[in-house]
């Protein structure tokens, strides 16, 4: 997936995602969480930077409404060059 946009001021900014690996956790019957795995891209300017990101979802199920996010907690990055490809 890739999203950009630019301003009056004349920047470009440019995002993107990928190689997503996701993981589900059940914790009960009406808890469930999902650590989620991918690479994203922002370019701004023509200037890229890749970060390999790491994001907890958690969800609970509320009875009449189905599964609702909870909290999604950032847990990290690992920088590294844009092109460089994972190890």
């Amino acid at each position: 997936m890739v999203y950009s946009g630019s301003s009056e001021s004349s920047t470009e900014v440019q995002t993107s995602a990928a190689n997503l690996s996701s993981f589900e956790r059940k914790i009960s019957k009406n808890e469930a969480e999902f650590m989620n795995e991918f690479d994203l891209t922002i370019s701004f300017n023509g200037v890229s930077n890749t970060d390999h990101v790491f994001v907890r979802t958690k969800f609970l199920y509320v009875k009449g409404e189905g599964w609702k996010s909870d909290s999604i907690e950032y847990i990290g990055e690992i920088t590294r060059k844009a092109g460089e490809t994972s190890k």
